[in-house]
């Protein structure tokens, strides 16, 4: 196929490769490139897609030692672009080992779906991003058709490194008009993700989204993440259509952050928020952070939470530097939790902590907890809440277990509320 040399701009037959019935392995080696390696597709009329069917044996490709960019481009495609894998019982790979220069992938005026697929891999799927001294960004570039990835039946492990980042590590979705879609159906084995030692700023942006974003889980092994970040952390969602997220999880669920910068999150979300966790095995959460973490929330559509918990439920934040959470409002917050095992909190805070509210609908919250719940509040800094609600304001708590609380404070505590309708308790 041509790229459009001698006078050629178009293309119109399909661009693929195909891997069939393959029992050796199918591998890319670039080996201490110093020069620019990338991929173009420009004006591309035809479907892109790369198969490997019932591959046998290991696919991997390893860029090893790049000193130059490293970059992918999709501009102007007007039909599909899709990789397959499909019945794949050896590893999938991919390793970027001492890259010094930007690792990049955009995607820019794709008027067809990009997806991704993971169909019956009974191998595990990894990606190594090992010692990057440059950034490793994706852009998403007014996209007008869903980008989904799907993980379908996979019962080896899913995991992803990030180790010794040294640069900024940026997603970024720009006015995506479909919608953004993630699925891990039936997973059986554990779903890992490591982010260690990173030095430069993690920043997501997902800016006029248009379209539904949706996250779909649901996994019988344990799924752990771990992040341990030196630089900012920052996350900017403005979204126009609906979110929702469902963890259907029948293993243990860990969560670890120890950050040493400032972790900011910005959500302005016109359409609803809703958040589904059925979990049945342990869900234990770890933060210490030693820099200010702020959350800020502008709502216009219903937000609403549910949590189904049969394992205890345990949460750990030890901060040294200020944390604030702004919450604006303006349709109903519900949150539902039931929750048949131990549910334990413990904060450790040292420095300022405020949170305020400001909400214009009805906000409900629904506590349904069979076992022992159990807050631990030391606080040797200044702790400030603000409530200003228009509406009615509904909590309901049944409890079967103890309930004990512990509060101990070093610094003044104040509370404020204004509230203007009617007050359910």
């Amino acid at each position: 196929w041509s790229l459009g040399l001698k006078g050629e701009r178009r293309d119109l037959a399909p661009v693929s490769t195909s891997y069939y019935r393959v029992q050796a392995p199918v591998s890319t080696y670039h080996h201490r490139v110093q020069a620019p390696v990338s991929t173009y597709h420009y004006r591309v009329q035809a479907p892109v897609s790369t198969s490997y069917y019932r591959v046998q044996a290991p696919v991997s490709t390893y860029h090893y030692r790049v000193q130059a960019p490293v970059s992918t481009y999709h501009y102007r495609v007007q039909a599909p672009v899709s990789t397959y894998h499909y019945r794949v019982q050896a590893p999938v790979s991919t390793y970027h080992y001492r890259v010094q220069a930007p690792v990049s992938t955009y995607h820019y005026r794709v008027q067809a779906p990009v997806s991704t697929y993971h169909n019956r891999v009974q191998a595990p799927l990894s990606t190594y991003h090992y010692r990057v001294q440059a950034p490793l960004s994706t852009y998403h570039y007014r996209v007008q058709a869903p980008l989904s990835t799907y993980h379908y039946r996979v019962q080896a492990p899913v995991s992803t490194y990030h180790y010794r980042v040294q640069a900024p590590v940026s997603t970024y979705h720009y006015r995506v008009q479909g919608p953004v879609s993630t699925y891990h159906y039936r997973v059986q084995g554990p779903v890992s993700t490591y982010h260690y030692r990173v030095q430069g700023p993690v920043s997501t942006y997902h800016y006029r989204v248009q379209g539904p974003v949706s996250t779909y889980h649901r996994v019988q092994a344990p799924v752990s993440t771990y992040h341990r970040v030196q630089g900012p952390v920052s996350t900017y969602h403005r979204v126009q259509g609906p979110v929702s997220t469902y963890h259907r999880v029948q293993g243990p669920v860990s969560t670890y952050h120890r950050v040493q910068g400032p972790v900011s999150t910005y959500h302005r979300v016109q359409g609803p928020v809703s958040t589904y966790h059925r979990v049945q095995g342990p869900v234990s959460t770890y933060h210490r952070v030693q820099g200010p973490v702020s959350t800020y929330h502008r709502v216009q559509g219903p937000v609403s939470t549910y949590h189904r918990v049969q394992g205890p439920v345990s949460t750990y934040h030890r901060v040294q530097g200020p944390v604030s959470t702004y919450h604006r409002v303006q349709v109903p917050v519900s949150t539902y939790h039931r929750v048949q095992g131990p549910v334990s909190t413990y904060h450790r805070v040292q420095a300022l902590v405020s949170t305020y509210h400001r909400v214009q609908a009805p906000v409900s919250t629904y506590h349904r907890v069979q076992a022992p719940v159990s807050t631990y509040h030391r606080v040797q800094a200044p702790v400030s809440t603000y409530h200003r609600v228009q509406a009615p304001v509904s909590t309901y708590h049944r409890v079967q277990a103890p309930v004990s609380t512990y509060h101990r404070v070093q610094a003044p505590v104040s509370t404020y509320h204004r509230v203007k309708l009617r007050v359910d308790k």
